[in-house]
């Protein structure tokens, strides 16, 4: 697009938008999907009992309350995921079977569960994550024939119906996904590579390419909070004791070694890396002595510093899943063996790696084996956006969800591509180089939603634009698109 005719499409500047922003001052959270309230979703440890999972509210002192409890269609839980807009939870099974269970519950704004469908996939789904609020990846690993599998899911039907499948390779077992929504990450464990794929309009993949990792395993994948980074942890190849690094392109796809890496933890066979507070501390979960380490994160150049902080769960595979959200980290402790209790710690970061225990005691959360954790905040829910008929000479239809009602909504662009933009008036950073707005900034009515019909100039075609929506004190996820 060119510069000079979608300049000339931008109705009002960026100064303008602070004026906007400032009468209205921080608008008022109304949350329109899923939970009222921050909340964990928590499933049992992979094992031959029934399978179940729990909802939890988290407190503002970071203490937990169990919301509701329920069980799965099967034994074997291996994965959580929840979709985007919070309203739907999936968890997957594995028995080794030759089709498993994954199962879809819709969650309400109490934070209570509702079975939704049950839906027969291939063996083994050990991981899966919500592309999009209607496409799920899930794994298919199958020892030299792996594939992740994209399954589009209608919450009207009842129904999934798959709609994509790419080759991965060997032992696959972790999806991660780049927080702005632009690629997945898939591991094989067996032939020490990550293949990575981009996410089209449809939510399906494209493979981008393959990236060797040393020889040493990439475990418990996690992209950095800015999706600059991808980490993993190396298990028990290569010494048990490395943690690899990759830098992401502006795309958040090619992936190039961190200088310096694979660095070492003091812990025992590393098998997760999670980027936490904002890119500045990696907590690092290890299989075998069943501690957690903190190390220091260069937000420049991605290095890591071990910062000599260890909390130690238990025994040998004893420590589940880590997940933070805001400055807390969840800690699954899925054994009674040692002190005749399981259940969930959770910690404060500090600034320095340091994290401080929350309570005096394992918080109960309904499960004898608690494992995989996934997260929902709805204060720092984005402005989703999407877009449609971005072509040359035609109108686009640019729409945004939020939580919030009544709030001054922007969208802005950029010809350069990602980077990090601290934008005043509304107090946040984006992910966008040189970023402009596009089109009048509009307040979004008691759905959360707003949209804009925005004329596309003839001469535009074949041009790379990324978008990003922001409000005051929140920005949305990232849309790369060529106009056709």
């Amino acid at each position: 697009m060119s510069k000079a005719r979608l300049h000339q499409s931008t109705r009002l500047s960026i100064m303008h938008l602070a004026i906007v922003l400032a009468i209205a001052g921080l608008p008022t959270e109304k949350v329109h999907a899923q939970s009222d309230d921050q909340m964990i979703f928590v499933s049992t440890y992979p094992n031959g009992a029934q399978g179940f999972v729990s909802s939890v509210k988290v407190e503002i002192d970071g203490s937990l309350t169990l919301v509701d409890t329920v069980a799965t269609s099967d034994t074997g839980c291996q994965a959580v995921s929840l979709s985007p807009d919070g309203r739907y939870l999936a968890v997957s099974h594995g028995t080794a079977k030759s089709t498993e269970n994954v199962d879809v519950y819709a969650v309400a704004n109490d934070g209570t569960l509702t079975h939704v469908v049950t839906q027969g996939v291939h063996d083994s789904p050990l991981d899966l994550v919500w592309l999009t609020d209607q496409e799920i990846a899930i794994s298919q690993t199958d020892f030299g024939a792996s594939n992740v599998r994209v399954w589009r899911f209608d919450p009207d039907g009842a129904s999934l119906s798959e709609i994509d499948q790419e080759f991965v390779g060997g032992f696959f077992s972790d999806l991660a996904l780049d927080p702005l929504g632009r690629t997945l990450h898939a591991n094989d464990s067996t032939g020490n590579k990550i293949t990575t794929f981009a996410i089209d309009d449809e939510g399906e993949l494209d493979l981008v390419g393959s990236t060797g990792t040393s020889g040493i395993y990439p475990l418990g994948m996690e992209v950095s909070q800015f999706g600059d980074f991808l980490y993993a942890g190396g298990g028990i190849s290569s010494n048990r004791d490395k943690v690899i690094g990759f830098s992401c392109d502006v795309a958040g796809a090619n992936l190039s070694p961190i200088t310096g890496m694979p660095f070492v933890s003091p812990g025992n066979s590393p098998k997760q890396a999670l980027p936490t507070l904002g890119d500045r501390v990696v907590f690092v979960a290890h299989g075998t002595d069943a501690t957690i380490r903190s190390f220091m994160m260069n937000e420049t150049d991605g290095s890591l510093t071990y910062a000599g902080h260890t909390f130690d769960v238990g025994f040998q595979g004893s420590l589940g899943k880590l997940a933070a959200m805001g400055n807390y980290l969840f800690v699954p402790d899925n054994s009674t063996a040692i002190d005749g209790k399981s259940g969930v710690d959770v910690f404060s970061i500090n600034a320095d790696g340091s994290f401080t225990v929350v309570g005096t005691d394992l918080f109960d959360v309904g499960l004898s084996t608690p494992n995989s954790v996934a997260t929902w905040d709805p204060r720092n829910r984005g402005a989703y956006l999407r877009i449609t008929n971005l072509i040359a000479g035609e109108s686009a239809t640019l729409a945004v969800t939020s939580p919030a009602d009544n709030a001054p909504t922007a969208v802005m662009y950029s010809l350069k591509g990602t980077g990090r933009t601290f934008i005043k008036p509304a107090q946040i950073t984006i992910q966008l180089q040189q970023p402009k707005q596009l089109g009048n900034t509009r307040r979004t009515n008691a759905n959360g939603e707003v949209s804009w019909t925005i004329p596309i100039p003839d001469n535009a075609r074949d041009t790379n634009v990324w978008f990003q929506a922001i409000q005051f004190q929140r920005a949305g996820n990232i849309i790369n698109q060529l106009v056709r």
